[in-house]
């Protein structure tokens, strides 16, 4: 695997945060067919590199959006490899955001009881991010009102 300083022959070295970062800037910017380009350019750098924190985030970046795009099913398979792959790491808070964007797409999909587990999950797994614990905790009132 090549170390993050070596450069590649023909294109000059990006590093994965940056591509992952223009992925951020065209998603933002309402750039969808660009947001999932740079996403996956980060996502094949960030495996390149060895990078897993730019990996799962990307990763669940994309997710995202595919879910949006009405890709359910590509969603939950990249959400889930985000997940896996924080845990590898042993990554608690990205893994508790891979899974408060599963419980999200759980709530879209009237999976009550999957998404209250799956918050429940995430509260549990994040609790080291106040702003993490906070957002789970309000999708969780959010299925208790449903």
């Amino acid at each position: 695997m090549p170390s993050l300083g070596e450069a590649r022959v023909g294109a000059p070295f990006t590093p994965p945060t940056s591509v992952l970062q223009q992925a951020r800037d065209r998603e933002r910017a309402g750039s969808l067919p660009e947001a999932i380009e740079r996403y996956g350019a980060a996502i094949a750098a960030a495996e390149q590199y060895g990078d897993s924190a730019v990996l799962a985030e990307a990763l669940r970046r994309l997710a995202v959006v595919r879910h949006h795009r009405g890709e359910a099913d590509a969603a939950r398979e990249l959400c889930l490899r985000s997940y896996g792959v924080a845990r590898q790491v042993h990554d608690d808070v990205r893994a508790a955001e891979a899974l408060n964007t599963l419980g999200g797409m759980d709530l879209t999909t009237g999976s009550l009881e999957e998404a209250r587990e799956t918050f429940l999950h995430a509260v549990e797994l994040g609790g080291a991010s106040q702003a993490l614990r906070a957002r789970a905790e309000q999708n969780l009132g959010i299925v208790r009102v449903s």
